[in-house]
């Protein structure tokens, strides 16, 4: 076969190729909608699944690649909002600002999502998946503040979450110019000494812990009031509530939690 025919040949392959795919696509447009998706899940179920296999690699890839690369500066959950017009987002934007901004791959977070009732039986679907987030969150280390109404912060004390507030630097943190009634003291958990498990305000009650151990215990810092600032509200949260702000035990971020807490007392 001569190159003359060779070449024939080849733009016969073509045109019949372009034929058959204009044919085709001609048949699809025929088709209505429910007809048309049978018809590609029938003849390209295999492309489509392969396609669809390799477009989630790249995109977790992709996510893996960024999430390597964001260093987050502080993580905070303002818990129990009710407001459906938080601005959560400003709030991060205006503290940022307040820092002087910062690095493409910093991040600030406010996580308005979550929900604690220490009065609930817990069993609810709601509880559930709130107790798996709270979990996560500290099991991953990566919550560092917490913003809640009273007996949220109490509750979280009691289950041994917080930071001893009076414990950390002076010069990191400026406690003393708030009023005392926006203090919140309360004695250090206490731990079984053979289990080093964390005996509850209830099981003390129960009797199984000695009084004199629980007598003994230091009381602390742990909760600091911040509403009266008014700060939150200016972004729609926890309009005319009362609310404090405490840290987190294994938080590696205090001095930007000190920040954060300047700035929502109106001193930063």
């Amino acid at each position: 076969m001569t190159d003359e025919e060779l070449k024939r040949e080849k733009e016969l392959r073509k045109q019949d190729q372009a034929r058959a795919r204009k044919e085709e696509w001609e048949k699809i447009r025929s088709l209505g909608t429910g007809a048309r998706i049978r018809y590609f899940w029938d003849y390209y179920k295999f492309v489509l699944v392969i396609g669809f296999f390799v477009i989630m690699a790249v995109y977790f890839i992709a996510n893996m690649i960024i999430g390597s690369r964001i260093e987050r500066l502080l993580y905070t959950c303002i818990m129990n909002v009710d407001e459906i017009d938080a601005d959560s987002e400003l709030l991060a934007k205006d503290f940022e600002q307040s820092l002087g901004g910062i690095g493409k791959w910093e991040r600030v977070e406010f996580d308005l999502s979550l929900r604690i009732d220490p009065d609930s039986s817990g069993t609810s679907q709601a509880d559930v998946a709130n107790t798996m987030k709270m979990t996560a969150l500290l099991q991953t280390g990566t919550l560092d503040v917490c913003i809640a109404p009273p007996a949220v912060t109490r509750f979280l004390q009691e289950q041994g979450m917080l930071l001893e507030l009076d414990e950390l630097p002076e010069s990191e943190w400026n406690l003393g110019a708030v009023a005392e009634d926006c203090l919140y003291y309360a004695p250090e958990p206490l731990y079984d000494e053979e289990t080093g498990e964390l005996i509850l305000p209830q099981t003390e009650a129960d009797g199984s812990a000695q009084t004199g151990e629980i007598s003994e215990r230091a009381e602390h810092l742990y909760a600091v009031r911040i509403d009266q600032a008014g700060v939150l509200q200016r972004y729609g949260i926890h309009v005319g509530n009362e609310v404090w702000f405490s840290v987190i035990g294994s938080s590696d971020h205090t001095e930007m939690a000190s920040k954060l807490f300047d700035f929502l007392l109106g001193q930063a």
